[in-house]
């Protein structure tokens, strides 16, 4: 009975068994002390001045029954407590269990001389329950917090089981649902309030993580309020297993997000409508560059054109070399003057794009404004062409090809320049790559240019991609080059 000392008090009236009883104990090799009292008086003072580890006692004793030293719920004694008796009868045994004995003997010499293995079976047994007594007061106790806290959170609390019916509802429902927990629980599951749109979708994602038995966040559900109206919750839970790792249920919370939801709409809402008249100013901007163009070739090109066919056809009927000397060199600044225009006119909105086409468009850009004017080798592999593009997509990704071209001049220090236009289904691919000195996208901020020069911006060519269902793709290193993606649909 190991190395502590037990103390056991014997109640037994008569002094021969009393002996026997002492003699077992001493024989044995624990260290026990023995406590003897003949009748429940004397035993009721011992008790008061101590509290033993093992009370056995006799039936039948001179002033009443040993069944009376009992509390008479076992979980309310402070020490086991084992009952004695010269009688093998049923009923007196059932008598003692109930009254709180922990066990029931027959007197007979091979009790008395078993005495020590019967006291440590006991107090091993009364070790096991006290054990369990703590435990379940610890539960006890925790659940009551447990309770207090989800009876006074914000969030609704909830327990299911395995099918997902509620057993458990903290009232914080009733705010946000609506209903009250004695209206869920045990008859309600959880799928029950989803929105009839969603209902069997939600449902079996959540039983995903039931299968496996996953902790989830932030399981953002549509439900439908006692009132009909929408409630949107942000779901938080955890899987309830017993000691063998068998799924019990769920235990969880859900927010209420309404409120964000209804914000975060709006925001998109907003963000599309903002899309959208970025579109639109785009294609007036673009509108107004061509309609300036169109007037600069038309007007300014042609009149400079006449004006110089009128020089030289003047010239014909000068003879004096300095006269003819000035006119020259007018000229030559006609001349001067046509060529800028015809840029300027490229610049502002390039022709080709509206009388050739965009991959036409692109090609003159690449081979004018990089090739020729920065020495920077350009190469246009076209497949799937020709592409019958809206005005609105053939613009949009026109402007941005551009701006990736006078990024490469300007910071990438590349040598040559591949473009790849490729039709995918109703979609097309456009594929820039420099083999310039790269640089690291993590690092780089939003912006694809300095802003200063009034380029579009990364964060521009996202945003008016997005818009025409198209994204955009950068993959650089520091010192291999960089390849930027572009896709979009053919027609809007």
């Amino acid at each position: 009975m190991g190395g502590e000392t037990i103390h056991i008090l014997v109640v037994e009236n008569e002094e021969d068994h009393a002996e026997l009883i002492r003699r077992s104990f001493a024989s044995g090799s624990g260290q026990v002390r023995l406590t003897v009292a003949y009748n429940l008086g004397e035993a009721r003072r011992y008790l008061s001045e101590f509290v033993p580890d093992l009370v056995i006692a006799d039936l039948l004793l001179p002033d009443g029954r040993g069944t009376e030293l009992l509390p008479g719920e076992r979980e309310k004694a402070p020490y086991p407590v084992v009952v004695m008796t010269g009688y093998g009868d049923e009923q007196i045994a059932v008598e003692a269990m109930k009254a709180g004995a922990l066990d029931y003997v027959v007197k007979s010499e091979t009790t008395f001389s078993e005495m020590p293995h019967l006291a440590e079976r006991i107090l091993r047994e009364w070790h096991h329950i006290a054990e369990r007594k703590k435990a379940e007061d610890k539960l006890r106790k925790s659940e009551e917090r447990f309770r207090q806290v989800a009876e006074n959170a914000r969030e609704w609390i909830w327990d299911v089981d395995i099918k997902g019916l509620y057993t458990y509802a903290s009232t914080a429902v009733e705010k946000i649902l609506g209903y009250k927990p004695e209206e869920i629980v045990g008859k309600k599951h959880f799928y029950d309030v989803f929105h009839p749109d969603d209902r069997q979708q939600l449902k079996k994602k959540a039983f995903k993580f039931f299968e496996q038995k996953l902790p989830f966040n932030e399981f953002i559900n549509k439900n439908v309020h006692k009132n009909g109206e929408i409630v949107w919750l942000s779901t938080s839970g955890v899987p309830l297993v017993d000691e063998e790792g068998v799924l019990l249920g769920y235990r969880g919370a859900d927010e209420d997000i309404t409120e964000r939801k209804c914000a975060e709409e709006k925001l998109l809402e907003y963000q599309k409508q903002l899309k959208s008249l970025a579109s639109e100013l785009l294609l007036t901007e673009e509108r107004e560059r061509r309609n300036l163009a169109v007037g600069l070739h038309d007007n300014i090109g042609q009149n400079l054109a006449l004006t110089k066919l009128s020089i030289q056809s003047l010239m014909e009927s000068i003879s004096d070399s300095g006269i003819l000397s000035s006119l020259n060199k007018i000229c030559a600044s006609i001349d001067k003057t046509i060529q800028d225009s015809h840029w300027l006119t490229f610049e502002l909105s390039n022709p080709v794009l509206y009388e050739l086409g965009f991959e036409a468009a692109v090609e003159e850009w690449m081979k004018e404004q990089i090739e020729e004017k920065w020495g920077i080798r350009c190469e246009l592999k076209v497949n799937g062409g020709p592409f019958e593009l809206d005005n609105e997509v053939s613009v949009v990704l026109f402007e941005t090809v551009r701006e990736l071209l006078i990024n490469i001049v300007k910071h990438a220090k590349a040598e040559t320049v591949d473009v790849e236009i490729e039709k995918m289904g109703e979609r097309i691919k456009i594929l820039v790559a420099d083999d310039g000195i790269g640089f690291s996208v993590n690092e780089t901020s939003l912006s694809c240019s300095n802003n200063k020069s009034g380029g579009f911006g990364l964060f521009s060519i996202r945003e008016r991609l997005d818009y025409l269902d198209g994204d955009i793709k950068i993959k650089s290193l520091p010192g291999e080059g960089t390849r930027v993606i572009l896709s979009a649909p053919i027609n809007r």
